[in-house]
């Protein structure tokens, strides 16, 4: 019965739980960032397997924010009894963005070899089918761009062998500006957890040159936790510093 389905769903987002996507507001303006792994043919070495991301964001004095972003994945499983567990971590990596973001760099994407896909003609399911039809390469090798959750969302493969840490590195810039005329200027940045993933987050936002973050008192805002919830909202405020004249 629908009625009961949206009345469940409804009450799942109310209470944080429905893991949904984070939808991106015109304002303020926002930065988002999700990451999701999924474990392609690596037996059950995710059991073993820690995550970091560090995120270095920078805006700059026209209020652009260009993002660095590095994904570290490190292996355990290494002395492990069951081969299963010892096996090489195959992870399909994407990572969400805002809508238009640009890639400019990247790398410790891996070359895997796929088999070809399936007969068009069984790709029925429309959702899938959209996405899909969105992917394209990239300048960068090994790494694809595609649309999907009204974002832009870079993909690539990341094999990290059992007692091994691997990384990889993306720079992408964000195609919201951000207005700077006239201070205080809020901005707000999302990250969404993926379920059941141990993630260490490092978050480092760099205000724009003659401004400060209200919150910390300094150019620098930094964000850390080995343990984030499953939805991070830092709503931060840009204000001139005093040494700062009139724009």
């Amino acid at each position: 019965y629908v009625g009961s389905d949206l009345e469940l769903e409804n009450y799942l987002i109310a209470t944080g739980i429905g893991g949904e996507v984070f939808p991106l507001p015109a304002t303020p303006a926002t930065d988002y960032l999700a990451v999701v792994a999924a474990n392609v043919g690596g037996g059950k070495s995710d059991a073993f397997v820690s995550q970091t991301l560090k995120l270095s964001s920078e805006i700059d004095a026209d209020g652009r924010i260009d993002d660095f972003l590095t994904i570290t994945r490190a292996h355990g499983g290494q002395d492990e009894a069951d081969a299963w567990y010892r096996t090489t971590n195959r992870s399909f990596i994407k990572v969400f963005t805002p809508r238009g973001s640009t890639l400019s760099f990247g790398s410790g994407a891996a070359k895997v070899a796929l088999p070809p896909k399936a007969d068009p003609a069984l790709l029925v399911d429309p959702d899938l089918r959209a996405v899909e039809e969105t992917v394209q390469k990239t300048a960068i090798a090994d790494v694809e761009q595609l649309e999907e959750s009204e974002k832009t969302v870079f993909s690539a493969w990341l094999l990290v062998p059992a007692g091994a840490k691997k990384s990889l590195d993306f720079k992408y810039e964000n195609h919201l500006r951000i207005a700077l005329a006239d201070p205080p200027t809020p901005y707000r940045f999302v990250f969404d957890r993926q379920s059941g993933v141990t993630t260490n987050l490092d978050i480092l936002i760099k205000a724009p040159p003659v401004y400060q973050w209200q919150e910390s008192g300094s150019a620098l805002f930094n964000y850390a936790s080995d343990d984030p919830p499953g939805r991070v909202v830092l709503d931060l405020t840009l204000q001139p510093t005093r040494s700062a004249g009139p724009r």
